[in-house]
């Protein structure tokens, strides 16, 4: 008989035993959807089988065979800082996002490192401009760009709910995680108050699925 453990090993999320968010191992190791997906590509870290959903018990045998109290919690086991949320009462999944589909089309541009920054780069109501040693980066409304320029066009911009906290962990590896496996390309993006994710145009609905399917929501802007 299955123990129907009460929480993810990984997050710390509690999975009651109705929940059609538990996924489980042969050896009955459980983790949460977006653990399973994000953290460990449906394999279970201890044993390396296939993680599956976990069946729910029928409530009149529920009431005879209850759902095991037995928590096991290994955030070690977690990569990426997917560990319990305090703020949620230590079970909530900190990977669960809520994003909006910036409206321009973007373009990555690429200036010599020594030239000033251009006068379009600042134009549009979203632009990130960026210097190293090596490079001037620009990311701009592509519309700004003029002729010529070096250019990686026609990127779309996803942007994370926020503000968040500047100590949480884990929201870009629960993004791309999905992304890198439904082999989107990203560019990402950071503020004080939130983080970005660039695809192109012609992968947008792709991305938008890849991350339904990985519990997070996004919406036009």
């Amino acid at each position: 008989m299955l123990e129907l453990r009460p929480g993810c090993e990984c997050c710390d999320r509690d999975l009651p035993p109705d929940s059609d968010q538990a996924f489980i191992c042969s050896f009955e190791c459980t983790f949460c959807r977006t653990c399973a997906d994000t953290a460990f590509g449906w394999r279970c870290p201890n044993c390396g089988g296939e993680l599956l959903p976990r069946p729910i018990r029928p409530a009149e045998k529920a009431r005879t065979h209850p759902a095991s109290t037995r928590r096991v919690h290994r955030p070690e086991r977690c990569p990426g800082g997917l560990v319990a949320d305090p703020a949620h009462g230590g079970s909530a999944d900190v990977g669960r996002r809520s994003l909006s589909v910036l409206a321009p089309l973007l373009a990555v541009c690429r200036q010599d490192p020594r030239a000033g920054i251009p006068s379009w780069a600042l134009e549009g109501d979203f632009f990130a401009v960026v210097r190293t040693p090596g490079e001037l980066s620009v990311v701009c409304p592509e519309a700004r760009v003029p002729a010529g320029t070096a250019r990686d066009g026609g990127w779309r911009g996803l942007e994370v709910d926020g503000p968040m906290a500047l100590t949480l962990t884990g929201v870009l590896a629960g993004l791309t995680g999905p992304l890198a496996r439904a082999g989107i390309a990203i560019f990402a993006i950071s503020t004080h108050d939130t983080d970005y994710v660039l695809v192109k145009e012609e992968r947008l609905a792709a991305a938008r699925e890849a991350l339904r399917r990985a519990g997070h929501t996004v919406r036009d802007g």
